[in-house]
């Protein structure tokens, strides 16, 4: 981060994961407190499902981010891992109704009813609005 004033941050760009536009706005990431070499603790709960990408596009990759519609009422933390499961649709027997891990997130923001995610492993970049979600893992503390 560079300068600051109370309508714009400047800052410098060290990686880039997607594309950069003239005009975007950033989300500001909460930092994750941790007193030096943290295991995340697995946990059952809670689900629910992505709502949508910050940046809509064909095929996601590692580094975007998304929202889903669990937040700090249903437990969700800032640190807590989530997987992203194969979205079942109407039709039975078929591959795309098989409950298969197609990535795996990190809580980057949370709100009451809705949170952040970063993606941060992707096995299946076709992730679409309606892919049901569910918290794996949390970070003690």
């Amino acid at each position: 981060i560079g300068e600051r004033s109370p309508r714009q941050t400047l800052a410098t760009v060290i990686t880039v994961y997607g594309l950069v536009r003239p005009g975007q706005l950033v989300l500001p990431l909460e930092p994750v407190a941790t007193s030096g070499r943290v295991a995340a603790a697995p946990v059952t709960g809670p689900s629910g499902q992505v709502i949508t990408a910050r940046q809509p596009r064909e095929l996601q990759q590692v580094g975007t981010i998304m929202f889903i519609d669990i937040g700090r009422v249903a437990g969700i933390k800032l640190g807590d891992f989530i997987q992203v499961r194969r979205h079942a649709g109407p039709r039975t027997d078929a591959p795309d109704t098989i409950d298969d891990l197609v990535a795996v997130a990190q809580v980057v923001h949370v709100s009451e009813k809705s949170s952040a995610i970063k993606m941060v492993r992707i096995f299946d970049p076709n992730i679409r609005p309606g892919a049901p979600v569910v918290r794996v893992a949390t970070l003690p503390g």
